[in-house]
């Protein structure tokens, strides 16, 4: 191509415009050195899960200075099959009319789905998404990148990050925002973004004080086994020269020797089943029993333990088990690390197995620590989404880890005081509920079609918010469903379902006080607020115990509550039943009803403020006061419809009285 085309124009990497299927990925002009015609290439990626049948794109052409060559150009890409992730252009050129064009710009205006469904462009900018950076680059450290590697697997290679709706995996794939994992990996974004990476500081340091250990352990022997051989070869070159000179004598013991050589150098290249074989073969010859029995294993095992350190695939070869047979969440260094384990155990105190094995547990403990830590913030995640159930049987499945059995009853009580928080906001009467604590069971509400309607804007949308991402039914049904209970006892089963968990007591008992909805009837009642109180009940359409009882008392003592001044009579007599000696101009007064006792409270504001109280069987209306020995006082509504009070003796004699007109 190099020869017969030349490159006159690139477009910028990967053009986006958000809510496209596609991104640019690539684009150039080139010349045809041969017929002379200007060809327009790119190449595009898909980012959609549904399959693309076709796409059409607009050019622009642009003359040298940047001007526009007249009307944009559409072309199409037909009959395509590309499923997510599928690229495709780089074979297709559109040949350009003008041969004035020295660049050009491009949009994706229209996409057709094989369900026939369809995708058009709103006409937003395509500008170049910003390039994702490498794990070295954004952690400023290629330890800490091996590290990040060692948590969240060898295939991490590049900083997640967000924009204009979509995020870059560590594995490279492109998501959209609404997506929690990677449709690549299936890894969890939230869990990438949040990395601790003071935590991820700690276990870089631990696993490069660990390598520095075994390197320096690895020099050690390796020094020990110079020597060795230096001493073996001192003591070995008179026993070389005696052979020479049996040499002819003793054609089988050269033989061995060499196949015990050619053993050895097996086991120095690695190759251990080989070198096991040829030292067992050897029989007992210069110790080759022991060799194929503890030395093989041994260096097997630290050969083991040094891929496992380095998180090199190659070693699951020494230990029999293929890279293809491995799951995503399957981690290389912790496999063989335990490979590694295993085999430092068995060999019991042979040279530093005990130690090795030691350190090898350590690692191991390490990185499910790591990896349990890693679930725990998915779950963590989960939990501040609103993804309550699927957070509390993600905090289950890890057992006694950290506080996972405490974060269990958290996520059940952050969707208890959800449901709590909706119930403040709304008037729940006459909404029945199936509150479930299973993940792939929905919980259910129930509520008549008219009592639907009679709802504020915004029930049912805060209803489902309050339970978050869980699954949720609202059904209109005219007769509440067996299984279901009013909203408020279904609540309440579930913060009591937590124990003595956090305030869930609390909780109850702030359902119980928040449901009681003729509280303010008595208020109004014990505040002797006669006329509140009627109309209150008048208004209030859910049953009322005795409610026509109450609306006849009420009614009844109506015409003693007011502002009254005195008419005619004896001015002390007030206050002579308060047992005082003063004038009374005038008063207030109000009645505290109840079913079976009346009072009547007369409130005196003048030099000072009294209160004077009468009582009367519920019903009646004359009330009485005689707790003054030997006298008995009364009130009542006379004839004038005054108020009136009076005062008896002993033998019901009335020795004064008076009464007081309705002010105004």
């Amino acid at each position: 191509m190099s020869e017969r085309y030349t490159k006159l124009f690139s477009l910028e990497k990967d053009l986006f415009c958000p809510g496209s299927p596609l991104i640019i990925s690539a684009g150039a002009l080139l010349m045809d050195n041969y017929s002379k015609n200007l060809l327009a290439q790119l190449k595009f990626k898909s980012i959609e899960d549904k399959v693309i049948s076709s796409v059409k794109i607009s050019i622009s052409m642009l003359d040298s200075a940047g001007r526009e060559l007249g009307a944009p150009a559409e072309y199409q890409y037909l009959d395509l099959n590309i499923g997510r992730d599928g690229e495709f252009g780089q074979k297709h050129a559109f040949v350009l009319q003008s041969p004035n064009v020295r660049s050009y710009r491009v949009a994706v205006t229209e996409i057709l789905y094989d369900d026939y469904s369809h995708w058009v462009w709103d006409g937003s900018p395509w500008q170049p998404l910003n390039p994702i950076e490498k794990l070295t680059d954004a952690l400023g450290d290629e330890e800490l990148a091996s590290q990040y590697r060692v948590r969240y697997g060898l295939d991490c290679e590049f900083e997640p990050q967000e924009q204009q709706g979509l995020w870059f995996c560590t594995c490279g794939a492109v998501n959209h925002v609404d997506e929690r994992s990677c449709h690549s990996c299936h890894r969890v974004y939230s869990a990438l973004r949040d990395v601790n990476v003071d935590s991820l500081s700690r276990e870089c340091a631990e696993r490069l004080k660990y390598e520095d250990e075994q390197h320096k352990e690895k020099e050690e022997v390796t020094i020990e086994k110079r020597k060795n051989r230096r001493s073996n070869y001192l003591v070995l070159v008179p026993i070389i020269i005696i052979l020479a000179l049996v040499i002819a004598f003793v054609p089988r013991e050269v033989k061995k020797a060499r196949a015990y050589s050619a053993a050895e150098t097996l086991l120095e290249e690695g190759k251990y089943d080989e070198a096991e074989s040829a030292f067992e073969a050897l029989g007992n010859y210069r110790g080759s029993a022991s060799q194929a029995k503890k030395s093989v294993p041994y260096e097997k095992a630290v050969d083991i333990m040094e891929y496992a350190e380095k998180g090199d695939s190659a070693g699951l070869k020494i230990i029999g088990v293929s890279l293809s047979s491995l799951t995503e969440d399957d981690n290389i260094s912790l496999i063989l690390y335990e490979a590694a384990a295993e085999r430092f155990a068995s060999m019991g105190d042979y040279k530093d197995s005990v130690k090795n094995a030691e350190l090898c547990n350590a690692a191991i403990d390490s990185i499910n620590t790591a990896k349990l830590q890693s679930i725990y913030d998915e779950n963590a995640e989960l939990l501040k989404q609103q993804h309550y159930l699927a957070a509390r049987d993600g905090f289950a499945a890890l057992g006694d880890f950290s506080d996972s059995a405490a974060m269990v009853k958290e996520s059940i009580y952050q969707k208890a005081v959800a449901l709590y928080n909706f119930m403040e906001k709304h008037d729940i009467r006459g909404v029945s509920a199936k509150l479930s604590t299973d993940t792939e069971t929905p919980s259910k509400f129930s509520l008549s079609k008219d009592d639907a309607l009679r709802r504020p804007d915004g029930f049912v949308t805060d209803l489902k918010t309050a339970c978050g991402h869980d699954k949720a039914d609202i059904s209109l049904d005219e007769t509440t469903p067996d299984e279901f209970l009013p909203y408020q006892d279904a609540l309440t089963a579930l913060f009591k379902s937590l124990g003595d968990y956090k305030d869930s007591d609390k909780y109850i008992s702030k359902i119980a006080d928040l449901c009681d909805y003729t509280k303010d009837f008595f208020i109004l009642v014990n505040d002797g607020n006669v006329q509140g109180a009627y109309d209150w009940l008048n208004a209030y359409e859910d049953e009322f115990e005795n409610r026509e009882r109450w609306l006849e008392l009420l009614q009844l003592y109506m015409p003693f509550c007011d502002t009254w001044e005195f008419s005619t009579g004896d001015p002390t007599l007030v206050y002579t039943a308060a047992s005082a000696t003063k004038e009374v101009k005038s008063f207030t007064s109000s009645v505290v009803v109840g079913l079976d006792t009346v009072t009547l409270r007369l409130h005196i504001a003048e030099e000072e403020e009294y209160d004077i109280e009468f009582t009367a069987p519920a019903g009646e209306v004359g009330f009485s006061k005689s707790d003054h020995p030997p006298y008995t006082y009364y009130a009542a509504i006379s004839v004038l419809k005054r108020l009136a009070l009076m005062k008896y003796d002993s033998s019901g004699a009335m020795i004064s009285s008076c009464d007081f007109s309705r002010a105004g």
